[in-house]
């Protein structure tokens, strides 16, 4: 039974000038290395402002070579400390994007049977990861697409909360708002006090090459920081190129991102 497309943007506007089919699209993907995720208009998610999209590049994960049951599963993240907000927020950029009946295709597939998330109340991360996972299939779009462009919702998403403040008083410049994540968070953590959030440390910044860590517990969201620095960088009405220069591991438990810094 051929899929419904209803709700969707077609996909053959959305490709690079030169591509006339999915497999000369694939060709293009399989000759990129290090993975350049993901071309400025990628398969299934219309972007706002797509003239404005900043470009990421990966050098660690493969990300294109793992599918979303192997990405994400639910023996990944076994614990209950995902907020309602962060979920509230996916289902947001889902629903706006791609119309309520797309959302409630992807919340059966991933078997969640919450519909309505409250912004205060902790959810198993399983739920979170599953939703992506399902909405990465449903949309016909890899999961690490999916996850950047979650991560520039997610700044957007946050900016007309009622913490939006907090991004206001972080900072004017790439680099004292990202060297004031974990404050923010620490300041987040007063209303929200399960919260495990990740760790970000600004390691040099000279005003056009940042360097930060990244130390997170809950595995395969760095594609989701590129997104969420993109975010960031729109906000500020300047250009990023994100560079994933250095994955985690036994030694270094903090994933390593180089972030360019230019003027529109």
């Amino acid at each position: 039974m051929q899929k419904s497309t209803a709700g969707r943007s077609p996909r053959r506007p959305d490709a690079p000038d030169g591509l006339d089919s999915p497999a000369q699209e694939t060709r293009l993907a399989e000759q990129r290395h290090p993975l350049l995720c993901p071309p400025q208009n990628f398969r299934g998610i219309p972007h706002g402002r797509s003239e404005s999209r900043n470009q990421v590049r990966n050098l660690g994960t493969p990300f294109d070579t793992l599918t979303p049951s192997t990405l994400l599963t639910r023996t990944s993240a076994p614990t209950r400390n995902m907020y309602g907000m962060v979920n509230r927020a996916l289902k947001d950029l889902i629903s706006e994007r791609f119309g309520e009946a797309t959302w409630q295709e992807i919340r059966t597939k991933a078997g969640v049977e919450v519909d309505e998330f409250t912004s205060m109340s902790t959810y198993d991360d399983a739920i979170t990861y599953d939703l992506a996972g399902a909405a990465s299939e449903v949309l016909e779009t890899p999961i690490e697409d999916l996850l950047r462009v979650f991560g520039q919702y997610w700044v957007e998403f946050a900016g007309k909360s009622s913490y939006a403040i907090l991004l206001e008083q972080a900072g004017t410049t790439m680099g004292e708002v990202l060297g004031a994540l974990d404050d923010m968070h620490t300041r987040l953590a007063l209303s929200f006090p399960e919260l495990r959030p990740p760790s970000f440390r600004v390691l040099s910044d000279d005003g056009e090459t940042i360097m930060l860590n990244y130390e997170s517990f809950r595995p395969a969201l760095v594609p989701f920081v590129c997104g969420l620095i993109e975010g960031v960088a729109d906000r500020l009405d300047v250009r990023v190129t994100v560079t994933h220069v250095e994955a985690k591991n036994e030694d270094n438990p903090a994933d390593v991102l180089r972030v360019q810094v230019s003027s529109k």
